[in-house]
């Protein structure tokens, strides 16, 4: 409760600069996000960016999954024009210095890296599924069984579910909406799959 109210708080003081995806149309779901990542000891993340530079590319969106019960939750958020990262991921701060919790990531180091770039220091502890399928099999490498996505995939082996990649994907060449969310969404939530 006490975390609910310092969460509106804030985020009255300092309304929010960033639409909400689905499921996140409203103040009431970024503090309900807020509450199931501060209640989960683990957590999957993933950024979405408008390339793979870090210092020239920017992060465009995010999503969080959730294991509750037998159930998977998502969110995914997104920034409008002119607001930093840093501001953005403000009302996830008590979630981030939370050095209990694990954040489950597919190419850490990806993320990581451009979160750092971004001003976002302080983070859980960290596992990595890409780091994890290669010590399982080190001959992984080269042969695109280390994407979550597409063809051979990790996620097409391990679940027989072939996810889009982004070329693959309606957002190839456009501006996100809608499909950016299901898109982060399902990056999450079989990142979190294939971390169990």
């Amino acid at each position: 409760r006490l975390l609910s109210l310092i969460v509106r708080g804030w985020l009255q003081q300092h309304p929010p600069h960033f639409t909400i995806g689905l499921p996140m149309s409203e103040l009431n779901e970024i503090d309900d996000c807020v509450k199931a990542l501060l209640a989960a000891p683990t957590y999957a993340f993933d950024l979405e960016t408008t390339g793979l530079d870090k210092f020239n590319d920017t992060i465009i969106g995010a999503a969080f999954t959730v294991k509750e019960k037998k159930t998977y939750r998502s969110w995914y958020f997104k920034p409008t024009t002119g607001v930093s990262v840093k501001e953005l991921f403000r009302p996830f701060e008590p979630v981030f210095l939370d050095h209990q919790k694990l954040s489950i990531f597919h190419n850490a180091k990806f993320d990581l890296s451009m979160l750092i770039t971004h001003g976002i220091k302080h983070f859980n502890r960290i596992s990595d599924t890409m780091v994890m399928a290669w010590i399982i099999d080190e001959n992984r490498s080269g042969t695109g069984r280390l994407k979550l996505k597409g063809k051979g995939s990790l996620t097409h082996e391990l679940f027989g579910v072939e996810l889009a990649t982004y070329a693959q994907s309606a957002l190839s060449g456009s501006l996100f909406g809608k499909e950016e969310a299901q898109y982060g969404m399902a990056d999450t939530e079989f990142t979190y799959k294939a971390h169990e």
